[in-house]
């Protein structure tokens, strides 16, 4: 009697599992986007690109490009959304790309080969971060479920722009050369 009844609560089970997946999905459809416009406010949208570019080149600063969508229903992906905008817009210049709106062709080929790189990942929001004068891709942050895997990523790469690497392999091998110079003449003159 006990096995018989066993696989009937398994399948029970799943199918309230279901219903609870499908029902929690549909509430996030119909109440809409969870998106929190206040955030949204501190960025530059993509018809804002040229002006944003502008300031950008002016102050010397970052420009990140946060790839998204303004009706975000996910509350993941809008936590990452925010996420991005609150720990990178103090040191940096953000332009919102609305995946669902924005048309790719109008970013620069730069940001389009890193929105395209495996590095970026697969799953919105994503940022990539470029030079002001958008010649060169600083960071690329890609979207992490963990809250606090992301905010730790958005520090690392907010710490790469505001301490850049100083260009050490530049030191080591003028000291290197330096040195075989300083052997070659020493074993020249032994030779002498």
């Amino acid at each position: 009697m006990k096995t018989k009844l066993r696989p009937l609560v398994r399948i029970s089970a799943k199918i309230i599992t279901i219903a609870v997946f499908i029902s929690i999905n549909c509430l996030l459809v119909l109440t809409g986007p969870l998106s929190n416009p206040e955030p949204l406010d501190e960025v530059f949208w993509m018809d804002e690109f040229e002006e944003a570019i502008q300031i950008a080149q002016s102050e010397d600063c970052p420009v990140v490009f946060l790839f998204s969508s303004e009706g975000v229903r996910c509350p993941v992906a809008h936590r990452a959304t925010e996420n991005v905008i609150n720990e990178l817009k103090e040191s940096n210049l953000i332009i919102f790309f609305d995946v669902k709106i924005d048309s790719f062709e109008e970013l620069p080929k730069i940001v389009q080969k890193g929105f395209m790189s495996w590095r970026s990942g697969t799953y919105l929001p994503k940022a990539i971060i470029t030079s002001p004068d958008l010649k060169r891709v600083i960071a690329i942050v890609p979207f992490v479920r963990s809250n606090q895997k992301h905010i730790e990523i958005l520090k690392k790469a907010n710490h790469k722009i505001t301490h850049p690497r100083k260009p050490i392999h530049l030191i080591l091998t003028v000291i290197l050369i330096s040195m075989g110079l300083i052997i070659f003449i020493v074993v020249k003159k032994r030779r002498l």
